[in-house]
């Protein structure tokens, strides 16, 4: 660029620098940049505090969870519904509830943005009398209008019909009956 466009093009950058400026509520244009880091890191720690919180949400959830386990056919089977958690999160919650169960099985369901995942756990003691993790989330997951699978000790699904899930978990003490 030269002549007027490179001075309209300079001007259009200076304006801009300007109004950043007064958005980052900083005296001159040579402190944008050091705000801007500044609100970076401020949003890093923030990140880091909300990812604390989401654990320890997902542990009271899996103390709770715990708390309603129930016996099938011998088989300690854990099913809930967790509010709207992302599979990762999910996972979490489902591994720290295998984790404490020991011996037994794990299905959790959560509903985000209309859609329906679940996550399933099963424990090598069970693995060995023929539960599949992947199995049992097939079968849930057909309850919400979908389908997932996995290894015999962990698996996933995502379904359509949210609506479906609360069935889906009632479900699963049934699915796990079958399988014995």
């Amino acid at each position: 660029m030269t002549g007027t466009s490179a001075y309209e093009y300079t001007v259009d950058r200076l304006e801009l620098l300007d109004r950043t400026q007064q958005l980052l509520k900083v005296k001159t244009n040579e402190d944008v940049p050091r705000r801007v880091k500044q609100l970076l890191e401020e949003l890093k720690d923030k990140d880091r505090e909300i990812e604390s919180m989401s654990a320890k949400l997902g542990n009271m959830d899996a103390k709770k969870l715990l708390d309603e386990k129930k016996e099938v056919n011998g088989v300690h089977v854990v099913a809930g519904i967790v509010p709207e958690r992302d599979m990762d999160g999910l996972r979490q919650i489902a591994d720290e509830l295998k984790q404490q169960l020991t011996e037994g099985i794990v299905v959790l369901g959560t509903s985000k943005d209309g859609k329906v995942n679940l996550v399933t756990t099963v424990s090598k003691e069970l693995i060995a009398k023929g539960y599949k993790a992947g199995d049992i989330v097939k079968q849930a997951a057909a309850i919400c209008g979908g389908g997932g699978g996995g290894r015999p000790d962990m698996a996933q699904a995502g379904g359509k019909r949210p609506e479906k899930l609360q069935e889906a978990i009632e479900a699963v003490p049934e699915i796990v009956r079958s399988i014995s």
